[in-house]
């Protein structure tokens, strides 16, 4: 949501996160966290390292609505007690656009936008192991949706070394959530989400959205190609094994070189490349060693 002038002077100088009483106070705080850290990575760029340490330093904020005892974010008074009761499960209002506390979603939907520390909230679940049951529970207990702001979650088993779940996730979500009928997307479009979703997760290469970051798992298709702009230069994706027989990438190749992580950056295909992924039909080490970086954790 858009900063007002007094949310942002609550959250930048006085409490260090929106309190109860600004309306969907904890999924604003979680996306003004982000915000931050976007606007530090952009100064970093520009060289403006001020301003980057300053937005860097912002976005920790983060965790100052985390509550251990519940593992998940949560509202907070402004006296800094938590809310008591609350349960992160269940909307707080008769309409889930008018919820008090999330916009749109429950905390427990809410819990996986940190996507600037990802290993930090890995490491509060108790290591990876640990985060692909918490994972695990979140999809068998349908608390998962197509929906604008988790559209992500299917990819974060990639963070703890577990693409094939990424794999087997995002392809139940394709079967569930999109159909060629004219109610065919599960959740309102959101200028395009849906159907970009749809495109990248086909093409088996996800973006994470505000880094130069992409997530790789299973093409559906055997062979995509991609016009770079008016570069005249192409993206392609080859699967020769592509189909619902073998969900699974049990080796890659980039420009010809093997290719062991579940990611890559931007500058790597930006002017033209060759992604080859061999596919099987069960679970390989492929992608399980080299993790994703996670900004706040380690150097991006």
């Amino acid at each position: 949501r858009v900063r007002s002038s007094a949310a942002s002077d609550v959250y930048k100088r006085q409490l260090g996160y929106l309190p109860v009483g600004m309306r969907n106070c904890v999924s604003r705080h979680l996306e003004y966290t982000y915000q931050d850290w976007c606007i530090g990575r952009l100064a970093e760029h520009l060289g403006q390292e001020d301003v980057a340490r300053e937005y860097f330093e912002s976005s920790k904020k983060v965790w100052n609505l985390w509550r251990e005892d519940i593992a998940c974010f949560a509202p907070k008074n402004a006296d800094g007690q938590w809310l008591d009761p609350f349960d992160p499960t269940k909307f707080h209002a008769p309409l889930i656009h008018e919820d008090p506390y999330f916009y749109e979603g429950t905390g427990r939907q809410w819990e996986y936008n940190v996507q600037h520390d990802l290993a930090g909230l890995i490491a509060r679940h108790g290591g990876n192991e640990a985060f692909v049951r918490h994972l695990d529970e979140f999809f068998d207990q349908g608390q998962y949706h197509s929906k604008e702001t988790m559209l992500h979650v299917p990819y974060l088993y990639i963070y703890a070394g577990r693409p094939d779940k990424t794999a087997e996730r995002v392809r139940e979500s394709l079967k569930r959530y999109f159909h060629p009928t004219r109610d065919g997307l599960y959740d309102n479009e959101d200028m395009g989400c849906q159907s970009a979703w749809y495109m990248c997760s086909t093409m088996g290469l996800y973006p994470m959205m505000g880094q130069d970051l992409y997530l790789l798992s299973t093409p559906v298709f055997r062979r995509t190609e991609v016009a770079l702009g008016k570069s005249g230069e192409s993206l392609v994706i080859e699967a020769p094994e592509a189909g619902p027989e073998n969900p699974y990438v049990i080796a890659a190749t980039l420009n010809g070189r093997p290719l062991h992580r579940a990611w890559i950056r931007h500058r790597e295909i930006a002017n033209g490349a060759v992604i080859h992924v061999a596919l099987g039909n069960q679970p390989s080490k492929w992608g399980t060693t080299e993790l994703p970086p996670s900004p706040m954790s380690k150097q991006y």
